[in-house]
C-alpha cells in the first residue's frame, strides 16, 4: 500500500508537469494558463450542476423509502471528479472529466466493484456486520431494554436544567 501511495504522490505530479510543459511548448504560456483556468471553472460548474441533481435524486429516493446507494456512488464520483478538475493539470482533468460523465462513470464503477470483489476474495478487504459482533458479546448497536441494564450504586445521574428556568419558582 505504501508503494502505491508513494507512486501516486510522486509519479503523477511529474506526469502533470511533463504534460503542462509539452502543452506550453505547443500552444504557448498564455493559452496553457487559459486552459487550466477553463478546466477549473468547468469543474466547479459541473460539480455544482451535477451535485444538485444528485442531492435531488437522494432526496427522492429517501422519500420513497428506497436506499439511495446508486445516487451516493454517483455523488462520490462527481465530487472526486470535480476536485480533480479544480486541480491544475492535464492528467487530473482527464480523469476528473471521466469521473463526471455518466458513460465513463459506469466503467469506473465496474472497475472499483471488481477491485472490491478481488480484495474480498483475497482476504485483503473484510466486511463486518452486526451479526459478527454477536460472537464477541452484546451487540453495541442494539438498544438494551431497561430490564437488562445493570444498576451501579456508585453512579449519580445529573440532569441539567435550562439556564432560563433556574431560579424561577415552579407553579
Amino acid at each position: 500500500m505504501f508503494l502505491r501511495l508513494l507512486f501516486v504522490l510522486t509519479f503523477i505530479p511529474f506526469l502533470e508537469i511533463y504534460f503542462l510543459i509539452q502543452i506550453n511548448d505547443s500552444i504557448g504560456f498564455p493559452n496553457t494558463i487559459l486552459l487550466i483556468m477553463i478546466t477549473g471553472v468547468l469543474g466547479a460548474w459541473l460539480l455544482r450542476k451535477q451535485g444538485h441533481s444528485i442531492l435531488m435524486e437522494i432526496q427522492k429516493n429517501t422519500q420513497q423509502n428506497q436506499m439511495p446507494s446508486d445516487a451516493i456512488s454517483k455523488g462520490f464520483f462527481i465530487f472526486i471528479g470535480g476536485l480533480l478538475l479544480l486541480t491544475p493539470g492535464i492528467l487530473t482533468d482527464v480523469i476528473g472529466l471521466s469521473l463526471i460523465f455518466p458513460l465513463t462513470q459506469i466503467l469506473w464503477k465496474k472497475f472499483f466493484v471488481g477491485q472490491w470483489q478481488q480484495g474480498i476474495q483475497s482476504g485483503s478487504v473484510q466486511f463486518y456486520s452486526s451479526q459478527n459482533f454477536g460472537d464477541q458479546g452484546p451487540n453495541p448497536f442494539e438498544q438494551q431494554t431497561r430490564s437488562s441494564l445493570e444498576i451501579d450504586a456508585d453512579v449519580i445521574d445529573v440532569t441539567a436544567k435550562d439556564s432560563q428556568t433556574v431560579g424561577k419558582k415552579e407553579d
